[in-house]
């Protein structure tokens, strides 16, 4: 039988054991958590890049040139004498048509440089077509609308394609401030007749409230709806190490489905005013004589994490906007489908999205490039 000074030198051993491992977890997790935050924080940019618009809420400055710096990159960014991305100018004696992309800092393309984008991807590879950046950063699809209303007249392109960003778009077009910038916006609300009626007008240059401030994409979509995730699952979420051993914990079919639930019976009014901006975006196609085309882009999540809550969301988004897209006759570019099926098949030949920053890399730009192409090939 053990001496029980034996016992007691056992225990203090096992007791010094397990301490020590778990301050050593809890410093690694804080740690690791510091460096990430200051990774995803770790931006600079030249100033002057956007300035205060009454009738858009912001636009890019004219002739504006400046550096991007951040963990994941370091570029430069340009824009013309129309406050757009700076692109190559074509041959304009073999162009036959003008594409217009029109959307978010995706469009824009932060994180690339100017001969990455997507957009000037395109005019390389397609000489019969000029293709313009139209990239607003922070930009929704309610300020896309006005953009494409008021400018027209000026750009008269053929053919617009608005790249919907299935992040964050849906949910920003019914707030006064974005989710992820501090200027307002205008907005839109549905009267009693369902149309489309405009508020924060001129918009106001207002810093951000508090209120607006504690909104997020899980509040917004989920608020306290959230289906009950196992206590693995929970575990592994609120940890920076475990997901790096287990990977990210995937939502069950289950709670994908309870999820879809939430989201459908709490974003009714988003849906609704999607609605209305597609109605009202396919009767001046048909009015003023363009092709009106959109583009489905995700989201980082989507592609990386399929089976979580944000990819959940997207996923819904993508099949709301398709729908409605679908009931006006418009075009469908589904690239949130088209990366993941690259994805399922191993056919990925680099990185889609810088792993930090979240935008498209110069990879993830040729894919949307060859998609965009691939369908005005076949149409």
């Amino acid at each position: 039988m053990p001496h029980p000074s034996k016992n007691k030198k056992r225990l203090f051993a096992i007791t010094i054991t397990v301490a020590t491992t778990v301050t050593g977890w809890a410093i690694s997790e804080s740690f690791l958590s510091h460096y990430q935050k200051k990774i995803n924080t770790d931006s600079a940019m030249t100033p002057g890049f956007l300035q205060y618009h009454s009738q858009f809420g912001w636009v890019l400055s004219k002739n504006w040139q400046g550096e991007h710096q951040h963990h994941d990159f370091k570029v430069n960014y340009k824009t013309n004498a129309d406050g757009y991305r700076h692109i190559q100018t074509p041959d304009k004696s073999k162009i036959s048509s003008t594409v217009a992309l029109i959307g978010d800092s995706f469009t824009f393309g932060i994180g690339v440089n100017d001969p990455e984008t997507f957009t000037s991807k395109l005019n390389q590879a397609d000489s019969s077509r000029e293709y313009i950046n139209l990239g607003i950063p922070g930009y929704s699809t309610d300020q896309q609308y006005l953009l494409l209303k008021y400018r027209h007249s000026r750009l008269k392109a053929d053919h617009y394609i608005l790249m919907f960003y299935l992040g964050n778009d849906f949910l920003d077009n019914a707030l006064s401030y974005p989710l992820q910038a501090e200027q307002a916006k205008p907005y839109f609300v549905l009267n009693s007749n369902n149309q489309l009626e405009p508020h924060n007008y001129p918009v106001p240059k207002a810093a951000k409230p508090a209120e607006e401030k504690t909104k997020s994409l899980s509040s917004i979509a989920y608020g306290n709806e959230l289906p009950t995730r196992g206590v693995m699952q929970q575990l592994i979420s609120s940890s920076v190490i475990l997901p790096r051993i287990f990977g990210s914990p995937g939502l069950t079919d289950e709670q994908q489905e309870e999820a879809f639930n939430v989201l459908n019976s709490r974003l009714q009014q988003q849906k609704d005013l999607l609605k209305a901006l597609f109605k009202n975006l396919k009767k001046d196609a048909v009015s003023k004589g363009y092709k009106f085309t959109v583009a489905l882009l995700p989201g980082q999540s989507y592609v990386a994490s399929p089976h979580s809550y944000a990819a959940t969301f997207q996923e819904f988004v993508r099949k709301t906007v398709a729908e409605q897209a679908a009931v006006n006759n418009m075009d469908i570019i589904d690239m949130a489908s088209r990366m993941s099926e690259l994805k399922s098949a191993k056919a990925l030949k680099g990185l889609l999205f810088h792993p930090n920053e979240g935008h498209l890399t110069t990879y993830g730009h040729q894919v949307v490039a060859d998609s965009i192409q691939t369908y005005l090939s076949e149409g």
